[in-house]
């Protein structure tokens, strides 16, 4: 059965590929109605549209009805938008069409179509309604004029040709608005015709010519006189004031003048387009709307169409003005937006709708290749979903199209379309994809069912439509007798997916979208495909990127032959393929951190015999052999790779795998490259500039894909290290890489097994290990052989032969040689090695002929600047005899008998005189702040023990620990006293400190108390001995003693004062009863004496119980005084002061009288007193 055949109606009958608007003649119109497709998509809209219509006639004028006039209407290019707003403004009118003796209404040909009843109703009541449709294509009508009236501008030219007014002229049309509202127009006319014996409607575009006539016209109509006539003529432009608001008023003229039901609906196609993202007409735009809604009730309705919904137009606006247009979403409350899914429910009725008979045979033919058509429609990589047939009925309502072509088709035409690829009526969306799918179907017509449509037939359906350039390189490929028929096909398919981002030019979706049958042999049909993009590339109108494929415009195909002319060097391709290997592949790695020892191995990398990097960044080797190299075939030889990586003393050798194109797309990147460092000028004209970026992007694609073939390349390799082969155990080229350098490190160094502790910053370690060597605090008790026995060892072993050979050894060539074969140990390792050498006393380091201190050295060995200036020779040898005393010496201090080899013994005293040292120094801190004894022992004993500690390992050391036996054994006594003391009899002593500070406040009553001055005195003896140690057990009872009597002289003393207070509180109170006055008076008297009380009940010191109550007490009673007296009654005589005399203030200066004179002078004192009081009559009061 022919594939015409299947179809309810002729597959080549005439249909409209774009639907205008302004294309109004009846058999259009007929067919536009007729051919309607109701979708669910359109049927939802309509509902929408229409219960909001209806609802509205039903309504009074309200700010509701005013708000909701604006519909925009959404849908991409040839999505069916014009066709759905005809279709609305065919229904508003409902007026009668006739075609080939038929007549119908517009609503008769929905009755079929619309299965609700109640959207039937809605469309048959806004049908039934008095309602005027302008329906136009604003670009179509506007002028060529821009700002923010060329909107306005165009809607005054439609309303004023709907009220049959001039379009053209706005400023006549103006004046016929004017005529017309006096009911003059009419009139005008026909005194027109009688002037001109033309009819005005078809003569006024002249009438720039014919002023005299339509003056004389107006003279005779209005009555009005020539002159004033000929003013208004000439003025018309300056008289007519437009403005949003006046066409507003206008548009609510035009409805009241036909009656209060009627309704105007201006239906705009293609607003969006003609807006764009101008401000000023969006703006525009937005006021119309609000200002229709308002001036007219709700009788004036907007419905625009554009290729984004408002929101996306909204959004293409500047941040910074999108406020201004908040707004116009409201002013469009109702938004219908026509979906791809709608253009294929079109397609699929209006187009593919199968005849009833043929249904079972195409469900047969799904039935026996349902499964084979999914694995034929497969895609790789792409964007979006691209659907092939779900089900039998599927199939049978799509065939011959494949479901994914309808998406796919979509994208071609929006994306050919942005990129400029195509002339200006596809630019505008004059092309539809009914049209399009059409064309594909009628070229397969006479084909049998079994066919399916490829891609590349969808092609001439815009051909017409492109520039002539890109047509020009299809036609020619046609042409081109190296090229076949099928690579013009394919061509075609690269073109029209050139701009799809979603869709990539793989092999696998090429041999998809060129299938053309259901039987179609897939890996036939990719050989085909493979063998044409060969022939399309070496006639330079393709492109490759990887496995990727191009279409090339006319300018790129040049570009590009330019590009295939460049010459490239081997060293330039070795250089890339060195940075994308070592650089990007193996992420730049110059050197590598072994496991076993944390240290980093740096390496040299060769590539096919060039160095990438520089040449003597290590003393390892990696080489790696490419397909581009000339060893190549040489290294497919298992022994000769063995071979090749013992030289050098050992190496690796990694032979990659090989792989097809992968050179040709290294030398296309070098290619690249090159031309474009050298072509690229900001000059260039804007699509060579676009061209150039393309090409960088491709390269970075390019790039990348290589990366992926060295990987694989890299996993698939075989490697060599040091002349054994080394089996894969990874696909990872980061893994492989890894360790194939850990057995290359393994096996340079084998000597670094003499290593077997590493520490994580072993120069650290040595710079601290030195510093606590110098300043004594090192614990030498770690047997030295117990770390690193044989590194020590062969370090110790080479320093004694270069010492015998009389050679010098510096620093920086010792790690260097330890660092190089057959060693590899890390410089920190090594420098480690040495400090523990030399804390154990084996090495000497001298800088400028003298030897480094012990302080220096850490510094010494931390600057590798100085490295090269320090020298380095061993200890010599201790006598036996000066061992074996040292080891007595020890023995007797510290009641152990140490080893009797050199380093041992001196470890052995410097870990008991280390611990001497760490405790003398706690003793130390703890005298400075405790008042404690001993402190000019511990300074001595310390002196002593770090002049020891501070001394080398070697002779030196014994000879001096020796001749101090002496000094030691007192140190030894001095220790244990002081161990002993601090440990046990601390307490004791801060108890002794404490009851001292409580005597030292009564110490010469105390003194002067004979059961208390003996103790105290020998309290006072024991505290400031330098070795108080074995009288220490006195002070407990002695403490007892001396606070008893300190206590009893206290107690007295207070008992003492408050009595002398309760004497003064009566003496006072004696006085306020005399004088007759307020006892309230001495209210704070009191409370002075309580506070005293309080006072002196806390006090211990006898000294200040003394003088509060000589100056304290008598300050009290005296105010109290005071204040009586200056309160006291008058009388016949004014009352005597009252003096107080206090005899042991007399005595002040001395407190106690010991000879008759003392007496003498006492009572003379205390006489003087007296009797100065009596001559000045004042009454005395002894206190």
């Amino acid at each position: 059965m022919q594939i015409k055949n299947l179809f309810q109606k002729e597959i080549d009958r005439h249909m409209d590929g774009v639907i205008k608007v302004d294309q109004l003649d009846e058999p259009s119109v007929w067919q536009e109605l007729e051919e309607f497709v109701v979708t669910k998509e359109i049927d939802r809209h309509l509902h929408q549209f229409f219960e909001a219509f209806a609802d509205a006639l039903g309504r009074d004028q309200g700010p509701e009805a005013a708000g909701g006039i604006g519909v925009w209407v959404s849908g991409f290019f040839g999505s069916g938008k014009s066709h759905f707003i005809k279709v609305l403004s065919y229904l508003l009118k409902n007026e009668l069409y006739t075609y080939e003796g038929e007549t119908r209404e517009a609503v008769e040909f929905f009755e079929s179509k619309i299965e609700d009843p109640m959207l039937l109703g809605d469309i048959k009541r806004a049908a039934a309604a008095s309602v005027d449709v302008i329906l136009f294509n604003i670009d179509s009508k506007a002028s060529h004029g821009t700002g923010r009236d060329a909107l306005l501008d165009v809607f005054l030219k439609v309303l004023n040709e709907a009220s049959g007014y001039s379009g053209d002229y706005p400023e006549l049309a103006h004046i016929e608005r004017g005529l017309d509202g006096q009911g003059l127009l009419s009139a005008f006319h026909t005194a027109y015709y009688e002037l001109t014996e033309k009819k005005w409607t078809n003569d006024r575009d002249q009438w720039l010519f014919k002023q005299d006539k339509v003056i004389q016209a107006l003279t005779k109509v209005t009555g009005q006189k020539e002159a004033l006539c000929e003013v208004q003529v000439a003025d018309a432009k300056q008289n007519l004031s437009l403005s949003i608001e006046n066409f507003c008023k206008w548009v609510r003229q035009y409805i009241d003048r036909n009656g209060h039901a009627r309704r105007i609906v201006f239906v705009v196609d293609e607003v969006g387009q003609f807006v764009g993202t101008d401000t000023q007409l969006m703006l525009t735009l937005q006021t119309i709307t609000e200002n229709l809604g308002t001036v007219c009730g709700g009788r004036a309705w907007i419905v625009v169409t554009s290729q984004e919904d408002i929101d996306a137009v909204l959004g293409d606006i500047e941040h910074g003005k999108a406020n201004d247009f908040s707004k116009i979403q409201g002013r469009f409350r109702m938004r219908l937006s026509l979906s791809s899914a709608n253009v294929d429910e079109v397609i699929q009725k209006r187009l593919l709708a199968k005849r009833p008979d043929v249904r079972s045979h195409l469900e047969a033919v799904y039935s026996e290749n349902g499964n084979v058509l999914k694995n034929q429609l497969r895609f790789r990589d792409t964007g979006m979903t691209l659907a092939p047939f779900g089900s039998s009925e599927h199939f049978v309502i799509n065939y011959p199209v494949v479901p994914y072509q309808f998406k796919l088709l979509q994208k071609i035409f929006e994306s050919i379309r942005k990129a400029g690829a195509t002339g200006l009526h596809l630019a505008q969306g004059e092309r539809s994809l009914l049209d399009a799918f059409q064309q594909a179907v009628k070229s397969a017509a006479e084909q049998e069912v079994g066919i399916l449509i490829p891609v590349y037939d969808f092609y001439p359906a815009i051909e017409n439509f492109l520039d002539t350039a890109v047509k020009r390189t299809i036609e020619h490929a046609g042409e081109d007798d190296a090229l076949e028929p099928f690579d013009a096909d394919l061509l075609k398919v690269l073109f029209l997916i050139r701009y799809v981002a979603e869709v990539h030019g793989y092999v696998d979706n090429l041999v998809t979208l060129c299938l053309n049958h259901i039987d179609a042999a897939r890996l036939e049909l990719q050989h085909r495909v493979e063998s044409s993009l060969a022939r399309l590339e070496k006639q330079t109108v393709i492109s490759r990127s990887g496995d990727r494929y191009f279409y090339l415009t006319s300018e790129e195909q040049d570009i590009n032959r330019k590009i295939s002319r460049i010459v490239v060097e081997i060293s330039e391709l070795a250089n890339t393929l060195g940075r994308l290997l070592f650089e990007n592949v193996l992420q730049d790695r110059k050197k590598h951190r072994y496991k076993l020892n944390k240290n980093s191995y740096p390496f040299v990398r060769v590539a096919d015999g060039y160095h990438f990097g520089r040449a003597s960044e290590g003393s390892l080797t990696v080489t790696v052999i490419t397909p581009l190299s000339e060893e190549f075939n040489k290294s497919q030889d298992r022994a000769w790779c063995i071979f090749e990586s013992s030289k050098h003393h050992g190496q690796i050798v990694i032979r990659l795998s090989d792989k097809n194109e992968f050179e040709a797309e290294l030398k296309r990147l070098v290619q690249i490259n090159k031309y474009l460092r050298t072509s690229s000028d900001a000059t260039l004209p804007a699509s060579t500039r676009r061209i150039h970026q393309d090409l960088a992007d491709q390269n970075r694609r390019l790039e990348k894909h290589l990366e992926l073939m060295l990987i694989e390349m890299f996993a698939d390799a075989a490697f060599f290290v040091n002349g054994t082969p080394l089996p894969a155990e990874s696909r990872d080229p980061i893994r492989l890489f890894d360790n194939a350098l850990e057995h290359l490190v393994h096996s340079t160094y084998p000597k670094m097994e003499y290593l077997d502790s590493y520490v994580a910053d072993a120069l650290l370690e040595a710079q601290t290990m030195l510093q606590q060597f110098a300043s004594g605090q090192t614990s030498l008790s770690l047997d030295l052989k117990s770390v690193n026995e044989r590194a020590l060892t062969d370090l110790s072993d080479r320093l004694h032969l270069s010492a015998t050979q009389n050679r010098r050894v510096s620093l920086s060539d010792l790690v260097a040689q330890y660092s190089a074969r057959p060693y590899g140990w890390p410089e920190g390792e090594t420098i480690l090695l040495l400090a523990r050498l030399a804390v154990h006393g084996e090495l000497q380091f001298l800088e400028g002929g003298a030897q480094i201190q012990k302080r220096s050295l850490a510094d010494a060995l931390k600057s590798r600047r100085r490295w090269k200036n320090v020298l380095i020779r061993p200890q010599e040898r201790v006598k036996e005899a000066l061992l074996k005393k040292a080891q007595q010496v020890g023995q007797s201090l510290f009641q152990e008998l140490g080893p009797a080899e050199s380093l041992e013994l001196y470890a052995f005293l410097r870990r008991h005189l280390l611990s001497w040292q760490q405790d003398l120094v706690r003793f130390k801190e703890i005298q400075q702040v405790g008042r404690y004894p001993g402190k000019q022992t511990i300074v001595t004993a310390l002196s002593l023990v770090e002049s020891m500690l501070a001394n080398p390992n070697g002779a030196q050391f014994f000879e001096q620990f020796n001749e101090a036996k002496s000094q030691l054994n007192t140190v030894k006594q001095d220790y244990d006293e002081l161990q002993h003391f601090f440990k046990h009899q601390r307490p004791i002593w801060d108890q002794l400190c404490e009851a001292l500070d409580e005597f030292r406040l009564n110490e010469l009553e105390l003194r002067e108390a004979s059961e208390a001055e003996a103790a105290l005195k020998r309290l006072i003896d024991i505290q400031d001995d330098e070795h108080p140690y074995v009288k220490i057990k006195e002070v407990e009872e002695l403490v007892r003693s001396v606070e008893a009597v300190n206590v009893r002289l206290i107690e007295t003393a207070r008992t003492e004062a408050s009595s002398r207070i309760d004497s003064v509180r009566k003496s006072v109170q004696r006085e306020v009863d005399a004088a007759q006055v307020r006892s309230d008076l001495i209210v704070e008297f009191l409370d002075d004496l309580d506070e005293l009380t309080a006072y002196i009940a806390k006090q211990t010191s006898l000294a200040h119980i003394a003088h509060v109550m000589m100056f304290r007490l008598t300050t009290i009673q005296k105010d109290a005084i005071r204040k009586i007296n200056e309160v006291s009654p008058e009388g016949d005589k004014p009352p005597r002061q009252v003096r107080i005399v206090h005899p042991s203030a007399l005595a002040a200066a001395q407190a106690h009288l010991e000879t008759k004179e003392d007496v003498t002078q006492f009572i003379e004192a205390l006489k003087k007193e007296l009797i100065s009081a009596i001559n000045r009559n004042e009454r005395i009061r002894i206190c």
